[in-house]
Order: C-alpha cells, then sequence, then structure tokens
C-alpha cells in the first residue's frame, strides 16, 4: 500500500514494487488508497484476509494510522519512507531507496512495538504538547508538500520567544500526582525526535515505558544552551531539561495543543497510555536497532 499524498511518493513505481515482492516468490497484492477511509478498508480487508505483511509506503503520519488497524493483530507492518521525515524508518534502520527498503524487509524479522495513544490516536514515536505542536499546527500545508521539513523550521522561527515561556503543567504519571514546568513535553516511546536529536535517548519501544522529557528554558541563556544541546542531538537533565517515565500519563492543565508522529490532534486536558508490544514491525536481519530491548528476541 502507498499513501499517494505522501512528500515522496512520486518518487516510488508502485506496480515494480509489486513485481519485486512476487519475483522473491511471495503473493503481493497493490492498493494506492485516495482517502483515509479507503486506506482503512483496505488495511481492514488485510486483516481479515490472508496477509502476513502490509508494505506501507508513506510518511509517519501514514505509518501511524496504518498502526491503528494492525494493532493487535498477526499482521507485520513494513514501512517505506516516503514521508517528509521518515523518523521511524530511521529509527528501525530502513533507508530511504524504496527499492533496498524492500529487499530489507523481505529479509528481515518481526519485532513486537509498544502503541502510545492519545485519547483514541495512536502514535508509534512521540506525544508532544506545548511548543513544538503550535509549530506544526501552524505550518502552511501547501509550503511543506513543495519544501518538506524547512516548513517546520520556518514556523519555529516565527514562534521563538514562545518557548522561553514555559507554563506549569498540572496532571498525573502512572496516578501520582505531578506538577512542573515546561513549553514543551515530550511523551517518547522511541529515541529520535524530528529526525535530527535524540530527546528521550534512552527510551526503548517495547520496554513498556514512555520517557518523559519536558523543556523549560526562561531566559535567553537558558534558550542558547537548549540551542547547544539540540545540536549536539542530546540533553541532560537539568535547568533546560528534565525527564521522567511512566506508562500512564494525565495532562491537566487545560489548553495546550497536542500533537503526535507529527499530526495535530487536539488540546490538553488529555490521557496518554501505552499498549505494550501490541504492533508487530519488521525491522532488518541481524542485530536489532537500538530502540529494541533484544533480551526477548522474537524469531520470525
Amino acid at each position: 500500500m502507498v499513501n499517494p499524498y505522501a512528500h515522496n511518493a512520486a518518487n516510488m513505481d508502485v506496480e515494480a514494487a509489486g513485481r519485486q515482492i512476487a519475483e522473491a516468490g511471495v503473493a503481493v497484492s497493490v492498493a494506492v488508497p485516495e482517502s483515509i477511509e479507503a486506506s482503512t478498508a483496505a488495511l481492514r480487508d488485510a486483516v481479515q484476509g490472508v496477509a502476513e505483511v502490509v508494505f506501507m509506503g508513506g510518511g509517519d503520519g501514514t505509518l501511524r494510522q496504518a498502526a491503528m488497524e494492525l494493532v493487535d493483530t498477526k499482521v507485520v507492518l513494513a514501512p517505506i519512507a516516503l514521508g517528509t521525515a521518515n523518523v521511524l524508518a530511521k529509527e528501525l534502520g530502513i533507508p530511504r531507496d524504496w527499492q533496498e527498503a524492500i529487499d530489507i524487509h523481505l529479509q528481515g524479522q518481526a519485532q513486537e512495538m509498544d502503541v502510545g495513544w492519545a485519547g483514541d490516536e495512536p502514535f508509534l514515536l512521540m506525544a508532544s504538547i506545548g511548543w513544538d505542536a503550535e509549530v506544526a499546527a501552524n505550518v502552511n500545508l501547501a509550503f511543506k508538500e513543495r519544501v518538506g521539513a524547512a516548513a517546520y523550521v520556518l514556523s519555529a522561527a516565527t514562534r521563538v520567544r514562545k518557548i522561553l515561556a514555559p507554563r506549569v503543567v498540572k496532571g498525573t504519571i502512572d496516578h501520582v500526582e505531578a506538577v512542573g514546568e515546561g513549553s514543551m513535553l515530550v511523551i517518547g516511546n522511541t529515541r529520535n525526535y524530528g529526525g535530527v536529536v535524540e530527546l528521550t535517548p534512552h527510551a526503548l519501544a517495547n520496554d513498556g515505558v514512555f520517557d518523559l522529557c519536558a523543556l523549560k528554558p526562561r531566559t535567553l541563556l537558558q534558550g542558547v544552551q537548549l540551542m547547544v544541546g539540540l545540536a549536539r542531538r542530546r540533553l541532560s537533565d537539568g535547568d533546560v531539561a528534565s525527564y521522567r517515565r511512566g506508562s500512564h500519563i494525565f495532562v491537566e492543565t487545560p489548553g495546550m495543543p497536542v500533537q503526535v508522529d507529527g499530526d495535530v490532534i487536539g488540546e490538553t486536558p488529555m490521557t496518554f497510555t501505552l499498549a505494550a508490544r501490541a504492533l508487530k514491525i519488521s525491522v532488518p536481519a541481524g542485530g536489532l536497532p537500538p530502540i529494541f530491548d533484544d533480551s526477548e528476541k522474537l524469531t520470525s
């Protein structure tokens, strides 16, 4: 299946992809749904039929929508990177070249992955609350289609002052009251944020727990410290960032925008839960990607 509206969908020859899979001795059918409704119907047919693997071409938003239908089934999701950032593909070690990606999946292995839920919306990478969700909400979609990730950079530049104004955020972590400050709260299932920095560098996608990172710069100097940490691709626990862990997060403070895997879905208050090892996902053969704890390696 391919999302025809994905940023790089035009770079993929869908019929050739079908032939490549068939030449490996695998029975295959090809679908290019023109709407979310058509995609949902095709995925449900796959789950109810004889499908063992869904090769899904699209970006992170496409993959999370596919996960909604494939969660708690035996069908394996095999990502093909055709989106803007393709963060999940990077985390899994799947190359951007669609032909190479198909070959890797044909020779690969299935792993069980945790799935996050923000209310009734799934996410595979992270949920984020506050500043960056506001940035994402104000990205011009037509401009994003033309320039890709640069559209987010421009939107962020026009709102850079707002990251220096953290709010008091109230809620619970695993049903225990929690109060803190933050301009932006990331609830991470994986490590890489936006394909450029590891905001939750110790997260594992199959450990049944979220890693939380709150960004809270208050002054220009702390803003510079934050930018330096981001440029170095890592942040440490301290004045500009703090870390927690938990599997059930409730953010009570109202009116904070929420995005999941790059899609803006609403505002707080909102509950974030985790379904442990609920999705089967295809990864390259051999050693597992760093986001997986390999102490209980699946056979495939």
